[in-house]
């Protein structure tokens, strides 16, 4: 117990005050060409899944970790990258969770936002916030060791997808979801559909991923203008000898080079990208997991 409490203050304190290079965008007015990081600070969704607790403190762990990075080029530099929290409006009343995160997740636009979640349900929001902001086309490229889709009218770590096109079928055009998972034996085959002309739903199985493979299937797909392009990755489709900080690590899975491959090839294209499930709680002394998180981030902006 001491040692959780004593991390626990590391991360509240040391890494919040070592954000200094990094402002919150409510204090300005951002403009196309800036980087918004939205963080999430809850892990609500995680427990309500039967993860571990910890995830909550995830996103300002891996900023530290970032913010201590030179920016390799003079036209884009960290001043023009600005960050938010926001505290997951969980309630037993669904119906009033979604009335509070319609006021509370109202966000400058811009074309380029990096999404810190703490569980896999934080991308609902992101997803919710750009609905809201005119968006009616998604394509969504989700890497997860446990692609669910359930059934279940809560929203959790592992109900983000179905329940977002649920609420909100009526308000779009299109909904392509492609996901990469790892474990055919943890999910319900049966639940990876959607029956609905909007939805577009496609799944490769980590035993018969090719990263070339991929790369041209992707390319062969049809990206309709106007369509958002969202990157997701929940960071248990890494194999756990690769990145072990998550409620449910696996021995097998992406390693880290893929995920920069897969970021470097998607960098032509306007994409978000969304990082979840990483719990500092976790993790080794030198928060290995946090640096390379944080150079996704990196690779993403520069």
């Amino acid at each position: 117990m001491t040692a959780i409490n004593s991390l626990t203050d590391l991360v509240q304190n040391k890494h919040a005050r070592d954000l200094v290079k990094l402002k919150n965008f409510k204090k300005i007015e951002l403009n196309e060409s800036d980087f918004l990081i939205w963080c999430g600070e809850s892990d609500e969704g995680v427990r309500r899944n039967l993860g571990r607790n910890g995830s909550l403190y995830g996103p300002r762990v891996i900023l530290n970790q970032f913010s201590q990075m030179i920016a390799p080029a003079k036209n884009v530099a960290l001043k023009n990258i600005y960050w938010n929290t926001f505290t997951s409006p969980y309630s037993g009343d669904e119906k009033k969770m979604l009335e509070l995160s319609n006021q509370q997740f109202e966000l400058p636009k811009t074309k380029k936002m990096i999404h810190l979640g703490c569980g896999h349900d934080h991308v609902y929001h992101l997803l919710k916030h750009h609905l809201l902001k005119g968006c009616k086309k998604f394509f969504i490229l989700n890497f997860d060791a446990h692609p669910d889709m359930r059934l279940d009218n809560t929203l959790h770590s592992g109900t983000p997808f179905r329940k977002f096109f649920m609420d909100y079928e009526n308000d779009l055009e299109s909904f392509i979801l492609w996901q990469t998972g790892l474990q055919k034996y943890y999910v319900d085959l049966d639940h990876l559909k959607i029956e609905n002309s909007k939805a577009t739903i496609k799944v490769t199985w980590m035993e018969d991923f090719d990263l070339n493979k991929w790369q041209k299937d992707f390319k062969d797909f049809p990206l309709e203008r106007d369509t958002l392009l969202i990157l997701s990755i929940d960071l248990d489709v890494m194999s756990s000898s690769e990145f072990s900080s998550v409620s449910a690590p696996n021995p097998s899975g992406l390693n880290r080079r893929d995920l920069v491959q897969i970021i470097r090839f998607l960098k032509p294209l306007p994409f978000h990208l969304g990082l979840y499930e990483f719990n500092p709680l976790i993790s080794d002394d030198a928060l290995s997991d946090a640096r390379y998180a944080a150079c996704l981030l990196f690779e993403h902006i520069f």
